[in-house]
């Protein structure tokens, strides 16, 4: 276990230097900085997810920083506690071979290991989730128990909304666990749940009841049509490869198609465990049901996944055969890390904390201390310490071409006639631009028109001029350009 656990911290550490940066990082951690310098989601600002996560780590980057590498580290810590809770449950089903199970599955997936490091919901939820399941389906008296996990199942659905039928289930198995012998627990566990939601819901939805319908859930459905939208064989290519990243899946599936009985013995026996495959298959369905669906959607399931992986791979398989599914397991993780482990990677020249430096030296250098940073990644101007040009620190999402100004100004969007207006202004201090910046429009995730794109670029060419190119360290282009006013550029 000591192996497998110092496998897995240190593939995390490798991705917190070279893991590509998500083109929305910057609008989680601009939710993180801005709810603890005194601004409230939804009515101050743009969030499209659950409170939960900018208010844990904002907490933690409070004592840390507001950098990429300490937002990192927070996802670091919280990936580990999923692992220890993945490998809790597992031991708990199949004693300590079951837990060396789940940490291996985990381990061995280089693809979980960038996304539980990334600055995304990920790590968090998938934590929250598989604590609650550790919590419900233990062993401590059920007055604790139960308020408790019911608890981390709210928290886990105020980070991301599309657990819902996951915690639907955790809270069904409380129910149906203690209702005969703990019904007071029970009912104590259902309160506190409830009471959970009510502080997470209640005061946003005082405040700005309509912007907390459309950030939560208007934007999320708007999306339902349009050449971005995955259809159902793009989406069985996305389960494919989920095999393929997390390769200990297939001794798994081998385990269940060629011991059958046993399996369903030992799923029997185990009443729990049953309840949270169903957990994994009914969040499953309702990331399969949205508009787009990825493996970082499905990574928050993993260590849940793991568990049940390890209590199967801990007890059906013979003992004569235990080593054949040893040798499969070692072999398939090496194909997989042989062909698949280098897509999150930065291929470098040097980290991605190296080239976030270089950018944050060139910003900190020409924005003045009440400058902004104009561009469709917040990350880059919050890393280096200086200020997004409202509403730029929720780009992407806040790019509203379809909406009148009024629109806009209600729901901290912008539009193309308000991005030309800001340009014309010279009143950012720097842009940083990606050749297709203003490609995609929200709230629907349609492509936007050649003609409002060509009306943006024509402004940046009108009044800014390229004063430095850098590699991009995103998901996005190939390039990423720093656009500094004309007049300023002359007088340099």
């Amino acid at each position: 276990m000591a192996g497998i656990v110092m496998l897995a911290v240190v593939m995390s550490l490798v991705f917190i230097g070279y893991g590509r940066l998500f083109l929305d990082s910057g609008f989680y951690l601009n939710a993180a900085v801005k709810v603890y310098e005194g601004e409230l989601l939804y009515r101050d600002f743009f969030y499209v997810q659950g409170p939960v996560y900018p208010y844990v780590y904002g907490a933690f980057l409070n004592l840390l920083g507001d950098g990429v590498l300490q937002a990192r580290i927070v996802s670091l810590i919280f990936s580990l506690i999923a692992f220890a809770a993945a490998a809790g449950l597992a031991k708990r089903w199949a004693g300590p071979g079951g837990a060396l199970w789940a940490g291996a599955f985990l381990a061995v997936s280089a693809h979980h290991a960038y996304f539980f490091t990334s600055i995304k919901l990920y790590a968090l939820t998938g934590a929250l989730l598989t604590l609650s399941g550790l919590v419900l389906t233990g062993r401590i008296p059920a007055g604790i128990r139960y308020p408790l996990g019911s608890c981390l199942a709210v928290l886990a659905l105020g980070t991301r909304l599309t657990v819902l039928p996951g915690v639907a289930v955790l809270i069904l198995f409380m129910i149906v666990d203690g209702w005969k012998l703990e019904r007071t627990a029970v009912l104590w566990g259902l309160l506190s749940g409830l009471a959970a939601g009510c502080v997470l819901a209640v005061p946003f939805l005082l405040a700005a009841p309509e912007a907390v319908y459309y950030n939560i859930i208007k934007i999320h459905v708007s999306a339902e049509s349009g050449s971005y939208v995955f259809s159902l064989p793009e989406k069985i290519k996305v389960l494919i490869k989920m095999v393929l990243v997390y390769p200990l899946l297939i001794p798994v599936g081998a385990v269940v198609l060629f011991f059958p009985g046993p399996a369903w013995r030992m799923f029997r026996a185990r009443r729990d465990m049953i309840y949270i495959v169903l957990t994994i298959v009914v969040i499953t369905g309702a990331h399969m049901s949205a508009n787009w669906f990825s493996v970082g959607y499905q990574s928050i399931l993993m260590p849940l996944a793991a568990a049940v992986s390890g209590g199967i791979l801990g007890t059906v398989p013979p003992l004569n055969l235990r080593k054949y599914f040893i040798g499969t397991s070692v072999a398939v993780s090496f194909l997989s890390g042989m062909f698949f482990a280098w897509q999150p990677f930065w291929p470098g020249p040097g980290t991605v904390l190296h080239h976030l430096e270089d950018i944050g030296r060139f910003l900190r250098s020409h924005v003045p201390p009440e400058g902004t940073v104009m561009g469709c990644n917040g990350v880059f101007a919050l890393d280096a310490g200086c200020q997004n040009e409202p509403p730029f620190g929720g780009a992407p999402f806040t790019f509203t071409p379809a909406w009148n100004t009024k629109e806009c100004l209600m729901y901290g969007g912008i539009n193309t006639h308000m991005i030309v207006r800001l340009l014309d202004t010279r009143k950012t201090s720097v842009l940083l631009l990606e050749p297709g910046s203003f490609s995609v429009g929200f709230p629907g995730f349609f492509e936007v028109s050649g003609r409002d794109q060509s009306a943006i670029f024509d402004a940046v060419n009108r009044n800014y001029q390229p004063a430095a190119v850098y590699p991009n360290i995103g998901n996005g282009a190939s390039t990423l350009t720093a656009y500094l006013p004309k007049d300023d550029v002359v007088d340099r």
